[in-house]
C-alpha cells in the first residue's frame, strides 16, 4: 500500500511538472543561429508557443553582444500570429545580434533568438529570406519607424 501511495504522489509530480513545462513553452524558431539579414531586405520572424501560457502579445526587441541597449522592433504582436517579416534599414552590420520577446510593461522576458548576423545592404547573405509572410515593420538603427 506505501508503494502505491508513494507512485502515486510521484506521478501527480511528473504530470504538474510536465504541464507546467508545456504552459511555459516559447520559442522563437527564425531567425535561427548564424542567420544572415540583409538591410533593406524582409526578413521572418517566426515563433512557437504553449496553448496554455495566458501570453496574448509581447514586444519584440533586438540587441546586441557587442553593444547596450535594446531596440524596440515591434510593440504589442500578437503571440497568436506565431510569425511575420520585418524590414531593416541602416542597422549597423555585425555577427552578434539577437531578439527578445518581453512584456515590457512587467519585465518578464519570454523568449530569445538564436544568435543572427546583419550584413550591410550590399551584401548577399548565404541563403535567401523566407517571404511566406507578408508584414511588414520598417525599422531604422535609432528605433523610429521609416516615414
Amino acid at each position: 500500500m506505501f508503494l502505491l501511495a508513494r507512485c502515486t504522489n510521484t506521478l501527480l509530480v511528473l504530470a504538474f511538472l510536465v504541464s507546467s513545462v508545456c504552459a511555459s513553452y516559447f520559442v522563437i524558431t527564425e531567425p535561427q543561429a548564424k542567420t544572415e539579414w540583409v538591410n533593406g531586405s524582409p526578413h521572418l520572424v517566426q515563433w512557437t508557443k504553449g496553448l496554455l501560457d495566458d501570453i496574448n502579445g509581447f514586444d519584440m526587441e533586438m540587441t546586441r553582444l557587442s553593444k547596450d541597449g535594446l531596440t524596440l522592433v515591434a510593440m504589442n504582436v500578437p503571440a497568436s500570429q506565431d510569425k511575420l517579416n520585418i524590414l531593416l534599414q541602416n542597422v549597423p552590420a555585425g555577427d552578434d545580434y539577437f531578439l527578445v520577446f518581453i512584456n515590457s510593461t512587467h519585465g518578464v522576458m519570454h523568449a530569445t533568438s538564436p544568435r543572427f548576423a546583419v550584413l550591410d545592404a550590399s551584401s548577399t547573405p548565404s541563403s535567401p529570406p523566407d517571404l511566406t509572410f507578408l508584414i511588414f515593420i520598417v525599422l531604422n538603427s535609432d528605433g523610429s519607424p521609416l516615414a
